[in-house]
């Protein structure tokens, strides 16, 4: 099946395949990998995975010691939030 998610490093959205099984277990907390990816300038690929925040489904990679993700605002998220803000009551 495809779903739409939201890629952090490129901070774009992307459509991935992935099967039901996977889904349920990212919907329950469990970070699931979706392949390797190597972007420019990158030294070698590195493992991508699909992982479930407050902001909905997103893609990352594993950062720091504790192979933590970064849970990102999509940026067209903040825009639509910012112009609701400003506008006159």
């Amino acid at each position: 099946m495809k779903l739409n998610v939201y890629n952090v490093y490129t901070e774009d959205y992307e459509l991935i395949d992935i099967t039901l099984w996977k889904l349920i277990k990212v919907l329950l907390g469990f970070p699931q990998k979706i392949g390797k990816r190597q972007y420019a300038k990158w030294t070698a690929p590195i493992d991508f995975y699909v992982f479930y925040c407050k902001y909905g489904f997103e893609i990352d990679y594993p950062h720091g010691y504790d192979d933590h993700f970064h849970c990102e605002e999509p940026k067209d998220l903040m825009t639509s939030v910012e112009l609701r803000e400003g506008e006159e009551k």
